[in-house]
């Protein structure tokens, strides 16, 4: 369903990196629920609406919207691309577009719809432009390759017919492997028919006990050492294509058991098995067009560059596959390990376990406070002017404010002994304190951000910020060291949220998982 997300909030020119984007999603405690795609738009500040609309509503609705539709394969979200008074257009989780008529889609319609607002300030993602350059350079370096090919070592025909061939079984067989390792591709899933309730076809055979070898390799694998060999000696033009007149005749077995096994074996079709099988046949046609055994010496010759380029290959697939399928496990268990962490009852119960701390007493304590002063979703740091992760913490609070600026209210206090005059940084809560008692909120953050943030030297605070102290401000620090060492906190940064011990096992950054639950928590 997350394809059909993106694909609705890029129409509407919402960019947000892709692969956040899915981590949110798929990492969402709730996962794969309407309430974790409408809390994946919410995190990334998309504003949207998810609601029970009754029929005789229908037409009001906007031109494009997502919505829970019945089909022939059960209840499934579709993207509304185009609503006209007779018709309905949609697209469907297999990227396939369908219209029917408006009286035929109100009869399976389930009137549960989310819909979004265009963006009228659209970003495109950095990453994205990143990965278009990427594609760029790697495909201009082909051509190159390609280029140079053919003007400096002799072109044909046949020889192009063999690359492209090569190429195109390397790129079917990277998606087969792709499939394998279990990797959400949008070209897989519309080839192979992929949907939320059915994992198609290539699933099926790919799984089955017919497409393995010997342990963990697989009959993929021995389709990437192969079309791996061709591409390197089509494209670097070792030797000549001899060698296909010999192995070719491996091919034929090899494609009528795939045909066999998948039509009565496993009675499912595998579209990448068959687009493979297309391809050996068309490398077969080639071998007999190419077909001269006049000189032995050279179709030996060929068939050793062949043999010696194929066990290269081999070899450098069978050590990095481990290291590969190990890296996409780490980062399934990883996604199960943030889902268990993300999930706020699971955050509230670990909270629940620290030290308890007297609130009334934090209550009366007064300090500088950012944002909304009557939310009731509250973040409390204490924090030390000389202390590095001070900053860090700061900096992270301020930039979570940034996020939830409505939503989140900032409360920050100083754990400092001010009565130590030998201390230099001192003067500068001091100064912080003073210019928030005299000038308001907004000229403390250009002071915290100033110090915490863009870190200004001590000398250079001092000059920027001359001010007479009082015994009011040096009054309120002092206060916060002695509640922090009445209660045994003799360190910094404290955190503190929703008046409860920050636990260690969350940093101030993961707070963003669980605002908008407290929040909406509160507010009900």
């Amino acid at each position: 369903m997350i394809k059909l997300v993106e694909k609705y909030i890029h129409d509407n020119k919402y960019f947000p990196n892709s692969e956040e984007f899915n981590d949110y999603y798929n990492s969402h405690p709730d996962y794969p629920s309407l309430y974790a795609v409408t809390d994946t738009l919410d995190f990334f500040n998309i504003e949207n609406l998810a609601a029970k609309v009754p029929i005789d509503q229908f037409d009001n609705l906007p031109e494009k919207f997502m919505t829970l539709f019945s089909t022939e394969k059960g209840e499934e979200f579709i993207y509304i691309t185009s609503k006209k008074d007779a018709s309905i257009t949609y697209l469907n989780e297999e990227n396939k577009t369908t219209t029917i008529t408006k009286n035929q889609f109100l009869s399976n319609w389930r009137e549960i719809i989310v819909a979004i607002d265009e963006n009228e300030n659209p970003i495109e993602s950095k990453i994205s432009s990143q990965n278009k350059f990427q594609w760029t350079v790697i495909f201009i370096i082909a051509l190159g390759l390609t280029v140079f090919t053919s003007l400096f070592i002799g072109f044909s025909w046949v020889s192009l017919a063999y690359s492209i061939l090569s190429l195109l079984g390397l790129g079917l067989t990277i998606l087969i492997l792709q499939e394998n390792f279990g990797l959400s591709n949008q070209i897989t899933s519309k080839i192979c028919g992929v949907t939320q309730t059915d994992k198609g076809g290539c699933y099926d055979v790919l799984s089955s006990e017919g497409a393995k070898m010997y342990k963990d390799y697989t009959l993929s694998d021995a389709c990437l050492a192969l079309f791996g060999t061709f591409s390197i000696l089509s494209i670097f033009s070792i030797g000549n294509l001899l060698y296909l007149q010999i192995i070719s005749i491996f091919f034929i077995p090899a494609i009528l058991y795939s045909i066999w096994y998948q039509k009565f074996k496993v009675k499912k079709w595998c579209p990448l098995c068959l687009g493979i099988s297309i391809v050996l046949i068309g490398i077969i046609i080639i071998s007999f067009l190419h077909y001269d055994f006049s000189s032995i010496k050279k179709t030996l010759i060929s068939l050793l560059y062949f043999t010696l380029s194929f066990a290269f290959t081999t070899a450098v697939w069978v050590s990095l596959k481990p290291l590969i399928k190990g890296y996409f496990e780490l980062k399934k268990s990883d996604r199960d390990y943030k889902r268990f962490k993300r999930n706020v009852n699971t955050f509230k119960a670990i909270l629940d376990t620290t030290q308890k701390l007297p609130i009334q007493e934090l209550e009366s304590l007064q300090k500088i406070e950012i944002g909304n002063s009557s939310s009731n979703v509250e973040l409390g740091l204490f924090l030390s002017p000389s202390c590095g992760h001070c900053h860090k913490a700061f900096e992270d609070a301020y930039h979570l404010f940034q996020k939830f600026p409505k939503k989140l209210k900032l409360s920050v206090y100083f754990n400092i002994n001010i009565e130590n005059e030998q201390n230099p940084y001192s003067k500068i809560y001091e100064i912080i304190v003073e210019k928030y008692l005299s000038e308001g909120q907004e000229k403390a953050i250009e002071l915290l951000k100033d110090w915490h943030i863009n870190r200004i030297s001590l000398e250079n605070f001092k000059k920027k910020y001359i001010v007479e102290t009082s015994e009011k401000s040096q009054s309120m620090i002092l206060s916060h060291f002695n509640w922090c060492r009445n209660n045994d906190l003799n360190y910094t940064p404290i955190k503190i949220f929703q008046q409860k011990l920050m636990p260690n096992d969350y940093n101030i950054e993961e707070l963003k998982y669980f605002i908008n639950e407290y929040f909406d928590n509160d507010k009900m």
